[in-house]
């Protein structure tokens, strides 16, 4: 475990959020910095409120993401065990199969990329690491959606 963390620090031993997190913050900082800025010139208010909000504006849209970055949904609890659970046929409703895919990845993969895959017609492994049982309720997700699967 410790060589995850340090993998995930640069040279400066600062974590890759935490620098997304400082870098967001002097976003911030700098616009109302800027605003500090232009009211103390003397600046009316008619020029400062609309610089204000194209400041504000564009710091949220891209500092925000910096900050609070999107969550993605946890895949449901399954009890572990060594079965893969693999999808080899889409079948018929290949869209109720991909839906089904993503729900049980909790959305950890592109959906550019499960779509590239399904359009393919290629086999995409969905779950590892599960249990007789897990992988039986997994199987007939799938399958209730149409898919052909095997579990290894």
């Amino acid at each position: 475990m410790g060589r995850q963390v340090e993998a995930h620090r640069d040279a400066g031993g600062v974590s890759k959020r935490g620098r997304e997190i400082a870098t967001g913050i002097a976003a911030y900082a700098l616009a109302i910095a800027g605003l500090v800025a232009l009211v103390q010139l003397g600046s009316p208010w008619w020029v400062v409120l609309p610089i204000a909000f194209l400041a504000w504006t564009a710091t949220d849209i891209f500092a925000r993401p910096l900050i609070l970055p999107e969550r993605t949904p946890d895949p449901p609890a399954r009890d572990a065990g060594d079965l893969m659970v693999t999808v080899t046929d889409w079948g018929p409703r290949r869209i109720d199969v991909l839906k089904a895919v993503r729900a049980e990845d909790g959305g950890a993969r592109e959906l550019s990329v499960l779509s590239d895959v399904m359009h393919r017609g290629d086999a995409l492994i969905v779950r590892t690491g599960l249990s007789e049982a897990a992988a039986h309720d997994v199987v007939a997700l799938l399958e209730r959606q149409g898919a052909t699967v095997t579990v290894r």
